[in-house]
């Protein structure tokens, strides 16, 4: 029900932004690292590509496959050269990289989220395609781990209330 209502809801804001207009984004678009972006997708894409034709269209050994690895790896490097370059003005600064907490959180974060997709994803297709369950009794499999993870985040959430100092 509150759904319907929070598009009325003003929330105040912590610190004075500018309004929205055409010479904010012309302000603003200088500052950006747009080629950094440039670099970064086409290596991130290659990557994907060449992980998804390995596995349905083309053999893991064929052409097309390691030349989008090739290519993935030589932007990935082009972008990190560029990176450096930039210094702090770049999309991802190499000062901010280079504190251990920022970059064992990116580590513990990619370790979280894959943890989280093989439980979701396949462990219900393990369930049915290697047991030979059926659906239902596939996610009643699943429901303890789900339930153990709501209850974790509930205590966490009334742990976090009660022992965090507030403002």
């Amino acid at each position: 029900m509150i759904f319907i209502l929070l598009p009325f809801i003003k929330v105040p804001e912590i610190t004075a932004k500018p309004a929205f207009s055409l010479r904010y984004v012309r302000k603003t678009i200088p500052d950006l690292d747009l080629v950094g972006f440039a670099l970064f997708a086409p290596a991130a894409i290659m990557a994907l590509l060449a992980l998804h034709y390995g596995s349905y269209d083309h053999p893991w050994d064929s052409s097309v496959v390691i030349g989008l690895f090739c290519g993935s790896g030589a932007t990935f490097i082009v972008f990190m050269l560029w990176q450096k370059r930039l210094g702090d003005r770049a999309m991802i600064p190499p000062s901010m990289i280079s504190h251990r907490i920022v970059w064992t959180s990116a580590i513990n974060g990619c370790v979280l989220v894959a943890v989280i997709l093989i439980a979701s994803q396949y462990l219900p297709i393990y369930f049915q395609g290697v047991l030979g369950y059926g659906p239902a009794m596939s996610g009643v499999n699943t429901l303890p781990g789900v339930l153990s993870q709501l209850l974790t985040v509930i205590l966490s959430g009334i742990a976090g209330r009660l022992f965090l100092p507030t403002r």
